[in-house]
């Protein structure tokens, strides 16, 4: 006999990844218990999803660049997962994201904490991959800590990992990745986030996100977002 019933869907926002939550409607997960297994899912096309019994799941959604990895990379850290000893971090980092996503997606920190789950679901990939992060993985993640440096660049870039900065240009271009654009256009979106907060003079958010003069600030937010950030942030 085959027994239908409705499932509850939710999504939420977090900078460069989205969480999603689907339960049962009249079974909800029990609250408390052990995460499940971690999977690994590139969605090109539809897929179909089944699970047996009480429960759901919890799916985080990102871009496949945000990673930095190879997808000979991803192919074989896909079937490993549960052999990394990250694997019980990340589901468990997973669950409490899905329980208080209400809360934690409302706060000025959803794009940094989004980033920080980038960080470390790239982290699992390498570890069950069994293999060294490569330059770009290495590239990214450095970017990433110090967007709020207003010296960030590629020739700082290059002398924080010790290579040239030829070796640097050619393995983001082999990566198809603008590593000046991609620093203004993460920094951007750090800056857009916390201009939800009111209590920040929008100067202050600019040198939070490396922006040394305001006026740069506001001409380049305007042409990535179509508005000046006062303009943002009054419609947030």
């Amino acid at each position: 006999m085959t027994v239908g019933f409705e499932t509850q869907l939710a999504w939420w926002s977090f900078g460069p990844l989205t969480l999603s939550r689907v339960e049962a409607a009249d079974i909800p997960c029990p609250r408390g218990e052990e995460p499940g297994e971690l999977s690994l899912i590139s969605t090109p096309r539809p897929v179909t999803f089944v699970w047996l019994g009480p429960g759901g799941s919890r799916t985080l959604h990102l871009p496949p660049d945000e990673l930095g990895l190879s997808a000979a990379t991803v192919r074989r850290a896909a079937p490993r997962l549960a052999a990394s000893p990250l694997h019980r971090l990340v589901a468990h980092h997973v669950q409490a994201l899905a329980r208080d996503a209400d809360a934690l997606s409302a706060t000025p920190a959803a794009d940094a904490l989004g980033r920080v789950c980038v960080d470390l679901v790239r982290a699992l990939l390498v570890s069950a991959a069994g293999e060294e992060p490569t330059l770009i993985a290495q590239v990214r993640t450095h970017v990433r800590h110090h967007l709020g440096d207003p010296g960030l660049s590629p020739a700082s870039v290059a002398t924080a990992l010790s290579v040239s900065p030829r070796q640097l240009y050619r393995a983001c271009a082999a990566a198809d990745l603008s590593l000046e654009q991609w620093i203004i256009t993460a920094r951007l979106a750090g800056a857009r986030a916390d201009l939800a907060d009111r209590h920040l003079p929008i100067a202050a958010v600019a040198r939070r996100w490396g922006f040394k003069d305001p006026t740069h600030f506001t001409r380049r937010f305007r042409a990535a977002y179509g508005v000046l950030p006062s303009e943002w942030r009054r419609r947030q």
